[in-house]
């Protein structure tokens, strides 16, 4: 039977007061508060990062279930509190926004823009940046994984969000996220790798067990089995897809019925698994998935053509 991700409530209503506690907390201190109160306040943030973590684990252990089956975006909360949980990477965020603060002071005569109707948020979501209004107040989210980035690339970034002229900025942004500092930073977010347990069944195919079964006939059981999940992303061509950053793997579950046979899902979770099992190479600021060692392992695959022929037929 299939299993939906597990909802924790208000978690994005938490996560936010969590930024808004980061924004006000760093925003006093680089306004030369009491050191003595900042330090309370940072040692009271961390408290509740640690308090959000357990309330989040708890109900995913209540329902038999991992944080991994959270969904998409609520595991990426999680795996953002989960890195700040350690007070050193917290003191890294803490003093990354900072630097864009400052920037931004420096900046404010072109900005114009009052701290009230501001919050930089330096999250794990799926952008590199992004800024919206909301409310009347501007949003300005920016990957963790720039926390570390030298101060001309957070130059940049905030160039990029606040200007009308953005093509110059965001070369230099994107180029960046190649960076193997980058990558680190990105690695150390996601960190050990998390299975779900529960949303990886469908109302046919339980993807957990063709994983297994696929792992060990053609990996020797060498992958950890990452998040496993039925996508409801709409696409034509696009049957599955792997994110490295989250270490997890996606089926469309249009696949997911009676009438696909199961040597086609079988297929289509071998190819993105070839994916988790090669990664992604960086070349010259390009980024290449499907190289010619790919495609040589992919021909492994046993009935690939009658496979491939069942993907035209899906057309």
């Amino acid at each position: 039977m299939k299993r939906p991700p597990i909802r924790i409530p208000n978690l994005r209503t938490f996560a936010d007061k969590i930024h808004s506690s980061i924004y006000w907390l760093v925003f006093s201190k680089i306004n030369d508060h009491e050191l003595k109160s900042i330090e309370h306040q940072i040692s009271d943030l961390h408290v509740q990062i640690l308090s959000l973590l357990s309330i989040i684990n708890k109900h995913c252990t209540e329902r038999l279930g991992s944080p991994a089956d959270l969904s998409t975006h609520s595991f990426r909360i999680y795996l953002w509190l989960e890195y700040l949980s350690h007070q050193t990477h917290l003191a890294i965020h803490l003093s990354a926004l900072g630097e864009f603060l400052r920037i931004l002071s420096e900046q404010n005569k072109k900005i114009s823009i009052v701290p009230e109707k501001l919050l930089i948020k330096i999250n794990y979501s799926g952008y590199l940046y992004r800024r919206q209004i909301i409310q009347g107040k501007t949003i300005l989210q920016i990957n963790e994984a720039y926390i570390t980035a030298p101060l001309e690339i957070k130059k940049s970034i905030l160039s990029a969000a606040f200007s009308r002229h953005q093509s110059k900025h965001t070369s230099v942004i994107k180029t960046y996220s190649n960076n193997s500092n980058f990558r680190r930073i990105n690695k150390q977010v996601s960190g050990a790798p998390i299975a779900n347990l529960i949303s990886c069944r469908g109302e046919k195919y339980n993807l957990a067990i063709l994983f297994i079964k696929l792992n060990n006939e053609y990996f020797q059981d060498q992958l950890s089995q990452p998040r496993l999940v039925w996508s409801s992303r709409r696409s034509k061509r696009r049957l599955g897809y792997y994110h490295p950053e989250i270490n997890t793997i996606a089926v469309t579950k249009k696949l997911d019925n009676k009438n696909t046979p199961r040597l086609l899902v079988e297929y289509v979770l071998y190819h993105e698994m070839l994916h988790q099992h090669f990664g992604i190479k960086n070349y010259n600021g390009r980024r290449y998935a499907h190289t010619s060692v790919f495609r040589t392992a992919e021909k492994q695959f046993k009935h690939q053509k009658e496979a491939e022929n069942l993907i035209k037929l899906l057309y």
